[in-house]
């Protein structure tokens, strides 16, 4: 039998527990009920612009869908976070999250003070450095990379 809570977030996508019908119970967890929050880190203070709210959500929801239902449930995180912070406390909970939070959060900083002009040193964001070496064009982030392995011409 499939508990409620999976049938609400099969029917409804990704929620918060108060969205839930119930509890989140073990059964739930062991049906493949998972939730997705961030950590606070280390030391003093709300680095995480205060309580987090936790979305749940099944395997099959897209992962750009419930980072969207966790930025709507937490207002806070854009407002504290730069989206740099973001992508890495996002990173924590895999590759692919990030990946899933880089294609959502433009919307979320798009009014705020932080655009890709006023931060220009976030890797995703920088412009593109022509090789020294070879000739070939690379993400400036990448540089030191392709110089040490990708680079034909530096001998490596």
């Amino acid at each position: 039998m499939v508990s409620r809570n999976v049938k609400a977030l099969k029917a409804d996508g990704p929620a918060t527990p108060d969205e839930l019908p119930t509890t989140v119970s073990r059964t739930d967890k062991e049906a493949g009920l998972h939730k997705f929050t961030l950590s606070g880190g280390h030391g003093t203070g709300s680095p995480m612009g205060g309580r987090i709210t936790p979305i749940y959500y099944l395997p099959t929801h897209d992962r750009e869908i419930v980072i969207q239902a966790f930025l709507d449930a937490n207002p806070g995180l854009v407002e504290s976070k730069t989206k740099r912070g973001l992508h890495r406390a996002i990173r924590a909970q895999g590759w692919s999250w990030q990946d899933a939070a880089r294609n959502v959060t433009e919307d979320y900083y798009k009014d705020t003070a932080e655009s890709k002009s006023d931060h220009p040193h976030s890797e995703y964001e920088m412009p593109d450095h022509e090789c020294d070496f070879c000739g070939e064009t690379v993400p400036q982030s990448k540089y030191p990379q392709h110089l040490r392995t990708d680079c034909p011409n530096t001998g490596t």
